[in-house]
């Protein structure tokens, strides 16, 4: 698509942005930026698409994000270079005798702003293309779903994770734990039922059982990212609750970890053939 000035500036309404000459040399940063939102989305959208006539499809709304993700992310990825030229002699800074050179503060601020912005997008636009036809089940959207359980700094900050800087992704940031986390989970109720739960988390499940066992799973896993002393209890509610719904869930009632579940240990009776006295 193209991107224009007027829609640049539309996108990045709280950033200092340049003039129509100097937002010519973006171009690159832009093709740069439009491939890899391209990439993310599995080519499923179509940027020219007018999504002001309905915003409220899903794919409106990926449209929206994406095209404020290529804004962010190109301009977040040009500014430090914004004012370098080559010359014979090595890099030099362009000057300008009628423009005060800004701070490196306000360059900095400016620049997480935009980091900021670009988060906000990426993990918006993740949200609305779980509801566009046949991205769920593409390879990009199983490779950013690989830590599919807490996925985005909304469900984060919900289940009390912990604070991070605006400019900090908490789910980057903390990746491994939650793998380690969701491992854990998947032993207890079966690897293959846990599969069934991130299926409906990347289809963005409507239905209200299974959205219920995901708030129970999501507890669980922050809970155990963040060592709470609630895991027990939490692991507790999430068994009970799979009891209690059990003819709805026969993977995990035909799995090994539900048998595991449920199994008790020899009492060591004394009316057993096998009785052991000591």
């Amino acid at each position: 698509m193209k991107i224009t000035y007027q829609l640049f500036c539309k996108c990045l309404p709280s950033a200092v942005l340049p003039d129509e000459d100097l937002f010519n040399n973006l171009t690159d940063f832009i093709d740069q930026a439009e491939s890899y939102v391209n990439n993310l989305t599995n080519g499923l959208l179509d940027l020219n698409f007018d999504y002001s006539e309905d915003p409220t499809t899903a794919y409106a709304r990926a449209t929206a994000w994406a095209i404020r993700l290529i804004c962010a992310r190109a301009y977040s990825h040009a500014i430090p270079h914004i004012d370098l030229v080559l010359t014979s002699t090595g890099f030099g800074v362009v000057s300008n005798a009628n423009v005060a050179p800004a701070s490196a503060e306000r360059v900095n601020r400016l620049l997480d702003s935009l980091i900021r912005s670009e988060i906000h997008a990426y993990y918006r636009l993740i949200d609305a293309m779980r509801g566009v036809a046949n991205w769920s089940d593409s390879i990009q959207a199983k490779t950013v779903f690989a830590t599919s359980i807490i996925w985005n700094p909304d469900i984060w900050e919900l289940l009390g994770g912990e604070k991070l800087p605006d400019v900090k992704d908490p789910i980057q940031a903390n990746k491994r734990a939650i793998r380690e986390a969701e491992s854990a989970v998947q032993q207890l109720i079966s690897p293959n039922f846990y599969n069934e739960i991130v299926e409906a988390v990347r289809h963005a499940s409507q239905d209200e059982l299974m959205n219920a066992l995901i708030y129970y799973v999501q507890s669980l896993v922050m809970a155990m990212v963040k060592k709470d002393h609630s895991v027990e209890n939490l692991k507790g509610s999430l068994l009970t609750f799979l009891e209690d719904h059990i003819e709805d869930y026969p993977t995990y009632a035909n799995s090994t970890a539900y048998k595991a579940n449920h199994f008790k240990p020899y009492e060591n009776k004394q009316g057993d053939s096998c009785y052991y006295f000591g």
